[in-house]
């Protein structure tokens, strides 16, 4: 007896594609190929165990709207996952759901695993109407669907394995936003979030695309850089030296909340490979010869790759944050009014947050195996 779509429950998981070609292919279209590819994966033989059904539904297709919708009811018959057998049955019934209006396509799957071959297929685009989509980028789905007032985060790490931080993690909470860290989360990147939009609670899965080089290469700002330094066995130092510049403002902690946030977003280079890769991709740049080593500016970075490809995974490591807008003379004239006990001034109270900031990023960078130095500028030589 074939169902209605009127009996099915919500699903909320969805996938937004995009048309590419003109004229848009039909929902139709698209429902008979994804028929097809269902037929497709069902065997009989020990190497494909799983055996598919279509089942008939009613209607297939129809108009809601302004919006075309088509769906498919299908089941699995396979032997149960716990049983080595194959005397014993089990039947699994999912459905899928295709609604399109205008240049969008949203494709729902009950089982997620089919749900990946069929976004396999339309990434790949090697055959109609499947070359016809173009799966929309996590930014365009983070713009649509995660409101203000962020719920529940799924947090991946970019950081190295380490025993002393978690690799992934997940916060809950009325509003996110407010209770990140800066400084210890940096070093991550969500996966997947859930937020309130208009009143409304949505789960979107947001990131599962995101690239990690996209997140942690950010734009510099007209500061300088903050840069991860290596000393191989041998004692080597390796570091790429950003340009100084000269300043004449007071002691600044938000200058340094930018740069020591660089840093700790890219704690990912603290390994070897990850920053041996980085430093290939981009050697042909202007900023391939922004290399030093004991003190000399090399012409390249041949040196400082073979020195990598050398060192052990225990090789020592140090996070350095280059800030020349904090000058030696203030800081030390500002710790003299500390001991003094002249603590009301606003310079001293901005050396306190300057201190609290740094102590935090040295425990982070710490707590991977990495020492953590800051350097300013000595204007008392």
């Amino acid at each position: 007896m074939p169902i209605s779509h009127d009996q099915c429950a919500p699903y909320l998981s969805t996938t937004l594609l995009k048309t590419e070609k003109a004229p848009a292919p039909k929902v139709s279209m698209l429902r008979q190929a994804i028929v097809a590819q269902i037929r497709k994966g069902s065997g009989t033989s020990r190497a494909a165990p799983v055996q598919r059904k279509i089942h008939k539904v009613a209607p297939s297709d129809f108009k809601h709207g302004a919006v075309d919708v088509a769906w498919i009811h299908y089941s699995e018959i396979r032997p149960p996952a716990w049983y080595l057998g194959n005397d014993l049955k089990e039947e699994r019934h999912h459905v899928v759901f295709l609604a399109q209006k205008s240049g969008l396509v949203a494709l729902t799957f009950s089982d997620s695993a089919f749900r990946a071959s069929i976004i396999t297929e339309v990434r790949k685009r090697r055959a109609a109407p499947f070359d016809g989509f173009k799966v929309l980028t996590a930014k365009q789905i983070n713009d649509a669907f995660v409101g203000d007032r962020v719920r529940t985060l799924w947090l991946s790490g970019a950081h190295r394995r380490t025993a002393t931080k978690a690799d992934s993690k997940i916060l809950t909470g009325i509003e996110l936003e407010a209770a990140l860290n800066p400084l210890e989360d940096q070093s991550y990147y969500f996966s997947s979030v859930r937020s309130t939009v208009d009143g409304a609670t949505l789960a979107a899965d947001a990131g599962s695309s995101v690239s990690l080089v996209r997140i942690l290469e950010t734009p510099e700002s007209g500061l300088a850089p903050a840069k991860i330094g290596a000393r191989s066995s041998g004692g080597s130092r390796l570091s790429s030296m950003p340009r100084r510049k000269r300043s004449g403002r007071g002691l600044s902690v938000s200058y340094y909340e930018i740069v020591v946030g660089q840093a700790v977003k890219n704690l990912r280079y603290l390994d070897r490979s990850h920053i041996s890769e980085k430093l290939v991709s981009n050697k042909d740049k202007q900023i391939g010869s922004a290399v030093w080593r004991n003190g000399k500016r090399q012409k390249d970075r041949k040196e400082i790759l073979k020195i990598l490809s050398k060192a052990g995974a225990n090789m020592s490591k140090t996070v350095c944050v280059f800030q020349p807008s904090a000058r030696r003379s203030e800081v030390e004239a500002i710790g003299k009014r500390i001991t003094d006990g002249d603590l009301k001034r606003s310079d001293v109270r901005r050396l306190q947050q300057l201190d609290a900031l740094l102590l935090a990023a040295r425990a982070e960078c710490l707590g991977l195996g990495a020492n953590f130095q800051v350097i300013g500028e000595d204007d008392t030589a």
